[in-house]
């Protein structure tokens, strides 16, 4: 019986997984965490809610704005159904006419009106490509903290470049379309797990000095799977530029009329379906 029992034990042993042999699963997402680099990049992910809240939420508003040594000027209205694809993007041209954009950022494809009139077929083909380089743009200044892990972003740890106060995390895309680099430095404040900095070379002088934004002015929201913590001003190192990502809002639940309405909606409070 004794000689059972060890070979039970024995059995039992080798069918465990030993920990270094398997990567760190976080809650239920199962991100994988092999490198420092991943590390540090999930804490900047849990910091602004993490991926079990983050996985859940379906809609996403808010507006982009600038100021360059001026007022703040509002560029964009973003809505965003995350789980289809579907967007609404409402927006005025140098021509001063306000235009809205109904179409899926997976498929690329839909209408752009003016001043609610839909959009002849070439018109519409270059508006919706400038709705998606909106997109793609505004959206990362807002949510790059939480798209670290998408398959085309490379993470590295810059040990040399860390300080008493912060960690750097160094960033490769392997598609930057209408980003303004391929590769950022992150300086992560070692107390909160959030971005400080964002810095990112030049595109067209590699001699000059990286481009630097403070990110700053971050707000916590509360929303129906847990709180979302983001940063709403991106405030230029060596010039009066501040970039705005604000106004955000993250309903459960909105009426279908927002993906096909012509007619401007954005520029007021989003009401959930229920109070319509």
């Amino acid at each position: 019986m004794r000689f059972y029992v060890v070979l039970l034990l024995i059995l039992l042993a080798g069918c465990r997984t030993r920990p270094a042999e398997r990567p760190e699963a976080v809650d239920s997402v199962m991100i994988p965490v092999h490198t420092r680099a991943d590390s540090l990049a999930l804490r900047v992910y849990r910091a602004c809610g993490g991926p079990e809240v983050w996985r859940a939420l379906p809609y996403v508003r808010f507006d982009y704005a600038v100021a360059h040594d001026g007022p703040r000027r509002l560029l964009a209205h973003h809505l965003w159904h995350r789980p289809s694809g579907r967007y609404r993007l409402e927006w005025v041209r140098e021509d001063d006419s306000l235009y809205v954009a109904l179409f899926n950022v997976r498929t690329r494809r839909g209408q752009v009106y003016r001043n609610g009139r839909p959009l002849a077929e070439a018109a519409n083909r270059r508006l919706l490509e400038e709705a998606y380089r909106r997109f793609a743009n505004d959206t990362f200044w807002l949510l790059l903290p939480v798209r670290l892990f998408e398959p085309e972003v490379q993470r590295f740890y810059e040990a040399d470049s860390a300080t008493t106060t912060h960690e750097v995390l160094r960033l490769e895309l392997r598609r930057a379309e209408w980003l303004p680099a391929r590769r950022f430095w992150l300086y992560v404040d070692r107390q909160e797990g959030l971005i400080a900095e964002l810095a990112y070379p030049a595109r067209d002088n590699p001699e000059a000095l990286p481009a630097r934004y403070r990110w700053e002015g971050y707000e916590t929201w509360e929303t129906p799977f847990g709180p979302v913590r983001l940063a709403t001003r991106k405030v230029y190192r060596y010039a009066p530029l501040i970039i705005f990502t604000d106004n955000l809002a993250f309903p459960d639940a909105l009426p279908e009329a927002l993906f096909t309405d012509p007619l401007p909606r954005l520029g007021q409070p989003l009401m959930p379906t229920s109070e319509r």
